[in-house]
């Protein structure tokens, strides 16, 4: 759709979009930097601490391990044409 409303081809805007993916993930995942995307929204990491879990099958207390997420949260006007 989006090449069929531009003046580009398939291919450029799937070359566009991989290389939105490439900044998304390197300016989340290595800079921990937020990503605005226009106005949909912003994609930002999200880091979970290490914290104690509990294994459900034996009751046994472990540690889980920090980890790290990309979240993307829309923007306040996309979530009002949602609704």
């Amino acid at each position: 759709m989006v090449a069929k409303r531009t003046s580009l081809s398939q291919q450029q805007v799937m070359e566009v979009v991989e290389e939105i993916s490439q900044v998304v993930i390197e300016q989340c995942r290595d800079n921990g930097e937020d990503v605005p995307f226009g106005s949909l929204g912003t994609f930002k990491q999200k880091v979970n601490p290490a914290r104690k879990g509990r294994n459900p099958l034996n009751g046994e207390t472990i540690d889980v391990k920090e980890s790290h997420n990309v979240a993307f949260r829309p923007a306040s006007s996309l979530r009002k044409l949602v609704e």
